[in-house]
């Protein structure tokens, strides 16, 4: 299992990695300024949470899926996710849709 960092400016590299976003997106998703990604200690008591939220679901998904697939998975529609793509539920700060969609692809059903 992958560790799981706690310090924000790792978590911002390995989420803008693991989803393919630049700076401004992963800030627009975490409703903050651009320039707080740029600066760990400058985040928002009420932005850590989803931070890390997001951090651990992605590692998560790293887990089950390889580099090549990982990217297919995350901007393909889902069915466990009623058609939408895991990319647009995340961008949209719904992680916990895609944290169940996860979940039932770990259980075996066809998402």
């Amino acid at each position: 299992m992958a560790r799981l960092s706690t310090d924000p400016l790792t978590q911002v590299s390995d989420i803008e990695r693991l989803l393919g976003l630049d700076s401004s997106e992963l800030a627009a998703m975490l409703g903050v300024a651009d320039d707080v990604l740029q600066d760990g200690a400058a985040f928002s008591h009420e932005a850590v949470p989803t931070l890390d939220r997001l951090h651990a679901l992605l590692l998560r998904v790293a887990e089950t899926y390889d580099g090549e697939s990982l990217p297919t998975w995350l901007r393909s529609p889902s069915l466990a996710l009623w058609g939408a793509r895991p990319i647009d539920l995340l961008m949209q700060g719904r992680l916990g849709e895609v944290s169940e969609a996860l979940d039932a692809l770990e259980f075996g059903a066809h998402v």
